[in-house]
């Protein structure tokens, strides 16, 4: 692969709320059962499903082009085959597989985020794609791949990953007289959130403690930071012990403490963006993902990202994350659908959604061809090299929705924190 300037377009990345439209082809119109392709399993034309929050046929944002271009390719090397998308809210997208999947009409590919993953798994609603996508040795691919492996076998690809940290701007920072390194220890932060909040004017952090749309939080990297794993390798969450109610009562703190609007109670991860957006939140919890979309509205003179802060234990508590692409169990087309998946992550793919979708590299051959990769990009880039996913046995949905309740009913219920993990943990091992 030649080498290649880095550059980002300024339509890059859109963020994932901004993709989020209603599905694009009819409710019937799924693959697996359907009568979507014009033969069974031998030969002549195949039409294949797919249900994605990207919109290629708008393709008014990066990942969205990347994906009309690598459809393009596959469907013109494989004749006879044509890649239908049906663009889907994120928010709903495995929800709204699994009960397709439940009445036999699911799409034969759908895209799911990193955290659904194990759930999707673990009700048998993916084929095994382990012979189709060969598995790489580098340090970026590699790990992420043999972390989505149950017993040897693959059921999805991991694609536009990222890793969780925090936004902050670099206006209020300047204006606050707060440097940039401070937000590499937690007392640096500390002391960072505290001089960059003016009243009700400027918090200087804002989280989203809502369970419609939960995301990572304090809590999360902080207990990650001094146990290593927020599950057992069972499953089973560990999130009330010492370390869990003092990473939550950490993360309350800054509520109680004036730095973080009492509104948190009801935020999603949306209005922290907005927030941030409007300078009422001078730093966020965000996916990496986001920042082409925040360099878009802002310009890259005001959006910093950062892992998050470190120095809770001993460990660097990074979390990893971002979608996962997978073939239905019951496909009629299963090894074609699987063959279209590993084009996605081939190492043309992956530079294609790094030049055109603005996206960290997942193979360590294409991060050497990138002469001027964004700072953010690099630090992702370090991040997935040791993150943190979710184990196979965690199969109960997303932790996420559960420990944001647990910050809710101390808040709201007044209950104290190890209380409210107890409540979180017994809610989440009854799911399973």
């Amino acid at each position: 692969m030649s080498k290649r300037r880095y550059r980002v377009a300024l339509a890059a990345t859109m963020s994932i709320a901004m993709l989020a439209t209603a599905a694009c082809g009819s409710d019937d119109g799924a693959g697996s059962s359907g009568d979507n392709s014009s033969n069974g399993s031998g030969g002549g034309d195949v039409t294949l499903t797919m249900w994605t929050f990207l919109d290629p046929d708008a393709g008014t944002d990066g990942r969205s082009a990347a994906l009309k271009s690598m459809i393009d390719n596959f469907e013109s090397e494989n004749d006879g085959v044509t890649i239908e998308v049906q663009t889907r809210d994120w928010a709903t997208l495995t929800s709204s597989y699994l009960a397709a999947a439940a009445a036999g009409n699911e799409p034969d590919i759908t895209w799911m985020p990193t955290n659904d993953y194990w759930s999707v798994v673990g009700q048998g609603a993916l084929a095994d794609i382990s012979d189709t996508y060969e598995s790489s040795t580098d340090p970026l691919t590699g790990s992420l791949i043999d972390g989505m492996k149950k017993d040897d076998e693959l059921y999805g690809v991991p694609i536009s990953m990222g890793a969780y940290g925090i936004l902050y701007r670099k206006d209020l920072l300047e204006e606050a007289g707060v440097e940039e390194a401070q937000l590499e220890t937690w007392d640096g932060f500390e002391q960072a959130v505290g001089a960059l909040t003016d009243g009700d004017k400027v918090y200087g952090f804002g989280q989203a403690f809502s369970t419609t749309t939960a995301d990572i939080q304090v809590m999360a990297p902080r207990l990650l930071q001094t146990e290593g794993s927020l599950f057992t390798d069972d499953g089973d969450p560990t999130w009330a012990t010492d370390n869990g109610v003092a990473a939550l009562e950490y993360q309350l703190g800054f509520v109680q403490n004036g730095f973080t609007s009492d509104a948190a109670v009801q935020w999603t991860s949306e209005d922290t963006y907005e927030q941030y957006v409007a300078g009422r939140a001078a730093i966020v919890p965000a996916l990496s993902t986001r920042v082409p979309v925040m360099n878009e509205q802002l310009g890259e003179e005001i959006v910093g990202f950062a892992l998050w802060p470190q120095g809770a234990g001993s460990q660097d508590g990074n979390l990893v994350a971002g979608w996962t692409v997978g073939v239905s169990a019951e496909s009629d087309h299963a090894d074609v659908a699987a063959n279209f998946v590993g084009s996605l992550v081939s190492t043309q793919a992956d530079e294609e959604w790094v030049t055109t979708g603005g996206q960290a590299p997942l193979r360590e051959e294409t991060l050497q061809a990138i002469d001027d990769a964004p700072q953010y990009l690099v630090t992702v880039i370090e991040a997935m090299k040791t993150g943190w996913i979710p184990p196979p046995a965690a199969v109960h949905g997303d932790y996420r929705v559960y420990l944001n309740e647990a910050a809710q009913n101390a808040l709201v219920k007044g209950m104290d924190a190890r209380e409210a993990l107890e409540a979180a943990q017994e809610q989440y091992e009854e799911g399973k």
